[in-house]
């Protein structure tokens, strides 16, 4: 397949709707990750983007729009916990779990009555949708249950030859994806904690559920049943002080390890023969969430056997941070 790069979507709206009407693929940049899109109406494309990306079958797409206004074709009720969430914060990270209409497909939603919609705050990435003519479904562009991308350069490489069209934008805003809220319960419940955190959703509801359960059936948000964002290399989370953790790595025997944590902790593990990789302040927990996928994929790329980190702050994006490192990891060592 010929994989062709594009920078001004809108000025390529004629070919990309071409490309839309035959079943392609767009792989495009939001303020999260960037994703891999299909139109929510060509089940042929949909279908493409689980065979992609390996993904499973049961594991729920998120619908992308450019207006607000399309929502009302995607789903059968947008009620007042929905409409204060948009008001706060659309454009912008946050998917809604609503009642599905017919319109929208079953193998968008793994057969489930609900569908998680969202709008990009990326203009690049609403461009994208308006020069498709239609909402896009589109999971993050990365090979399942590996590391988001976070990069065009890392997404080129995964899918050159897999996708018709790559749409090329910078490093997203946030690079953890979007915080998915079932808004079909009688309390909203944070299925996925994601860059708006459960504590800004709860100044504007005055109250929010977060969801503890790992779905055993199909999920209704991606990243509640399988194992996600895991990278080549065994990752281990350090829970501990900072000279318990000094410790233990000095009487580590594996020399070919490496650590990545903040930038302070890795400067107390200098006098070590560790390789380290720093990720941003301490006190800055959405520069580390940030870095993120990026570093698991430079370690990636590297064949890193082994990955030490340490816990993170849980406070505001600090709780999606932590997420997807404990989803990411083997095991967490207590010191």
């Amino acid at each position: 397949m010929k994989s062709v790069i594009i920078q001004n979507p809108i000025a390529q709206s004629t070919f990309i709707r071409k490309v839309i009407d035959n079943h392609g693929l767009i792989v495009f940049p939001t303020e999260t990750v960037y994703g891999i899109g299909a139109s929510i109406y060509d089940p042929i494309a949909i279908q493409s983007i689980f065979t992609t990306k390996g993904r499973p079958q049961d594991n729920p797409l998120i619908v992308h729009i450019a207006e607000q206004s399309q929502l009302d074709e995607l789903v059968t009720e947008v009620n007042m916990y929905a409409k204060k969430l948009m008001a706060a914060f659309w454009p912008g990270p946050l998917t809604l779990v609503l009642p599905k209409s017919a319109k929208v497909p079953s193998i968008i939603t793994a057969n489930l009555p609900t569908v998680g919609v969202r709008m990009p705050k990326d203009p690049l990435a609403r461009d994208v949708i308006r020069a498709a003519g239609v909402p896009l479904c589109a999971p993050s562009a990365n090979l399942s249950g590996k590391p988001s991308g976070t990069d065009f350069k890392s997404v080129y490489e995964d899918f050159f030859g897999k996708v018709s069209i790559f749409i090329e934008g910078g490093i997203p805003e946030f690079g953890i994806e979007s915080t998915v809220i079932d808004l079909t319960s009688q309390i909203p419940t944070i299925l996925r904690p994601g860059a708006i955190s459960a504590e800004e959703i709860e100044q504007v509801l005055g109250m929010v559920i977060v969801s503890s359960s790992q779905a055993e059936n199909a999920p209704k948000a991606p990243g509640m049943k399988y194992q996600h964002y895991k990278p080549f290399g065994d990752v281990v989370i350090l829970d501990g002080p900072t000279p318990k953790l000094i410790e233990f790595l000095r009487n580590l025997p594996d020399q070919d390890a490496v650590f990545m944590g903040a930038n302070e902790v890795c400067g107390d593990l200098l006098e070590l023969p560790i390789n380290t990789f720093a990720l941003g302040p301490q006190n800055q927990v959405d520069v580390i969430a940030r870095a993120l996928y990026r570093t698991l994929r430079t370690l990636d790329n590297l064949k890193v056997k082994t990955i030490y980190t340490h816990t993170f702050s849980k406070k505001g994006i600090g709780t999606a941070l932590m997420n997807r490192l404990e989803k990411a990891a083997s095991r967490t060592i207590s010191l």
